[in-house]
């Protein structure tokens, strides 16, 4: 039986409404850092009183011939550049990870991009926030999730400012490739390198991005030899699959793995993906392959723009995660382990309460722009009329049957993260694992999210402004995720620093996860 310790946690009241304040930043001459490729201008933020360097490249934009091929260091750039916005997201179908269409703002019209091509193929750039402090620091670096498919390091809602500010180190959000650009191997494409050919450029990527924080993130005060790798969902698959991958060995230090377990998938299984991937293409451009070789196929394919691809790939599944190539991820992962083969790192597995609660379109009546425009409008402090039934299929309209349907679904993905913990723990020196109870929100979200899978990021970024989740926090229940917030982010400093958790903030210990003793921290508030 796993045990699990509870702790509540409340603290003094702040004022924070729904869609929280923005922060313009401003220049200033000594924002100004140098890396190997050129000079960069960062940004100082006085709110959060930290510094931030946006967009920068740390590979060569993977356009052209070198679109599907394993990334390169980036370019060398003259002059000064400016670092006072992110890159650009990376190619995807528009939806509620997705950014909105030409990168702008989120705001009331983002949803215009859901269904569309939105981000660009030149997308591999990092993201860097420290305070405004000049001694070392370790640093977080985080991964987004979406799947493989969606998400990037611009959202609102993974802002590192109070991140680096509360836990005081330096935070690193990175782009990575996705879907057809991240995962997709042709055989037609294949160049005989076993990184072009390896079908996992997404994870490539995230390896090159942690090269380019090894040799470059002294400029920006981090300690390269301290560093967290922490990514939620698809991030936490590719930050565990890091550990596996024999081309990590000193890169991190550290693990946090958020609703996500270690998975990867067969060879046949990415050819498959890039087969059916292939006929799509040919259905969507009248094309026709019959005695066509290689050479054509291979044209075909580089010949097609982004927004054709990213069209062709939508809904056909297979880039959920990496492939056992046998390079970049072994070619038996459990074998592997069995052997010692892994990065044998302070880890913390988390996951929420209600994570199916984010899986479930088929119970709701409208579609997904429309749920997100109910979210975006709802005001938490004035909620008005809206309801399970406005939003819901009638078999769900009560709350019990709609909890029941996510609870299918939370079953699932509780069983992969579990899983994950008893595949690794045995392994590995030191392993703390956490659940995320906290669904204070008023109705209909405390039934429709609750403690939903994400629904800890606000409260690890202590990001409770305008994004995804503005919904879900009012000023009733701001004292108690103010409390829970500063607490968890007290807990993180402790793990970057020394590969434990527990603090004596938290009221409670955290003790490590082991086989014998399989203990689960749980976080929540005893009130609003």
């Amino acid at each position: 039986m796993m045990r699990i310790a509870a702790v509540a946690l409340v603290g003094a009241a702040v004022s924070c409404g729904p869609a929280g304040p923005t922060h313009a930043p401003m220049a200033e001459p000594g924002l100004e850092r140098r890396i190997a490729p050129g000079a960069l201008r960062g940004i100082a933020q006085p709110a959060t009183e930290t510094h931030a360097w946006l967009g920068i490249p740390y590979a060569k934009p993977p356009i052209g011939e070198l679109r599907w091929r394993a990334p390169r260091p980036p370019d060398p750039w003259s002059g000064m550049r400016s670092a006072a916005r992110s890159g650009h997201a990376c190619a995807q179908l528009g939806g509620f990870q997705g950014p909105p269409l030409e990168d702008a703002a989120i705001g009331p019209a983002r949803t215009r991009g859901f269904g569309q091509p939105v981000g660009s193929e030149d997308c591999l750039t990092l993201n860097v926030w420290r305070p405004a402090s000049a001694e070392p620091l370790p640093v977080v670096v985080f991964i987004h999730g979406g799947s493989n498919i969606a998400g990037y390091a611009g959202d609102p809602l993974y802002d590192g400012a109070e991140l680096a500010r509360r836990t005081r180190t330096v935070v690193v959000s990175i782009n990575y490739r996705l879907g057809v650009f991240g995962w997709f191997l042709h055989p037609a494409l294949r160049t005989g390198d076993a990184l072009d050919d390896s079908g996992n450029l997404g994870l490539l990527d995230i390896i090159q991005a942690l090269r380019f924080v090894r040799t470059e993130i002294a400029a920006f005060g981090g300690l390269a030899d301290q560093v967290t790798v922490m990514g939620q969902s698809a991030g936490a698959v590719n930050a565990l699959s890091l550990m596996v991958s024999p081309l990590t060995e000193g890169l991190f230090t550290r693990v946090i793995a958020l609703s996500g377990a270690l998975q990867s998938k067969p060879r046949a299984d990415r050819d498959g993906y890039a087969q059916r991937v292939f006929d799509a293409l040919l259905a969507r451009t009248g094309a026709r392959e019959a005695s066509l070789d290689d050479a054509w196929r291979r044209g075909f394919l580089r010949g097609q723009d982004t927004a054709t691809l990213v069209r062709a790939a939508a809904g056909i599944s297979g880039s959920g995660w990496g492939t056992a190539d046998g390079t970049v991820l072994p070619l038996d992962v459990d074998a592997a382990i069995a052997a010692g083969r892994l990065r044998d790192v302070p880890l913390i597995v988390g996951f929420t309460r209600d994570e199916g609660t984010f899986f479930v379109p088929d119970a709701f009546a409208v579609s997904e722009a429309e749920r997100v425009q109910a979210m975006d409008a709802f005001d938490p402090d004035h909620p008005g009329a809206l309801g399970l039934a406005d939003l819901v299929k009638p078999a769900y309209r009560s709350a019990d049957a709609f909890r029941a349907r996510a609870a299918q679904m939370t079953e699932v993905i509780h069983g992969f993260v579990l899983g994950t913990l008893q595949r690794l723990g045995p392994r590995l020196a030191q392993v703390h694992a956490m659940r995320f109870d906290w669904a204070r929100q008023v109705e209909p979200w405390r039934t429709l999210l609750g403690a939903s899978h994400a629904m800890e990021l606000p409260f690890v970024f202590h990001n409770f402004g305008r994004h995804y989740f503005s919904c879900a926090f009012g000023s009733a229940n701001a004292a108690g995720r103010e409390s829970l917030s500063r607490r968890i982010t007290d807990s993180l400093a402790a793990f970057v620093r020394t590969g434990d958790p527990d603090t004596p903030s938290l009221g409670a210990p955290w003790r490590p996860w082991r086989p014998s003793a399989p203990e689960v921290f749980v976080w929540d508030a005893d009130r609003d």
